[in-house]
């Protein structure tokens, strides 16, 4: 039998293995594990936002039906967008001012049809 000679290679190879396993296991990184936050955009949202509470307000007198829907479209989009509940409230508003501003159109538009 002849003897096995180890190449430079082979032994630079077994170095390497022996310091991996030497070495701990470093911590699982926690970026892939949470995804990243949104961050509010100011902006645009801001506006949508303003427009959103305005329809909102607007749905109580004048038109429900598109004022409420509206808010509520408006208010879904900066939800999504913005990380908070400001978004939330507005579809929250639009959804209560359109339900009431129904009744008061009805009301008020009925109370011509009752007979003094």
């Amino acid at each position: 039998m002849a003897p096995e000679f180890c190449a430079l290679d082979d032994i630079y190879e077994i170095t390497l293995r022996s310091q991996q396993l030497a070495t701990p296991p470093s911590a699982p990184s926690t970026e892939a594990q949470f995804p990243p936050s949104r961050q509010p955009e100011n902006g645009r949202t801001g506006l949508l936002a303003t427009f959103g509470y305005i329809s909102a307000v607007l749905s109580l007198f004048i038109v429900p039906e598109i004022f409420g829907s509206a808010a509520i479209l408006l208010g879904a989009y900066v939800w999504r967008k913005e990380q908070g509940n400001r978004g939330l409230t507005i579809v929250i508003l639009g959804i209560a001012f359109m339900l009431i501003g129904l009744v008061f159109t009805a009301y008020f538009a009925l109370i011509d049809l009752i007979p003094s």
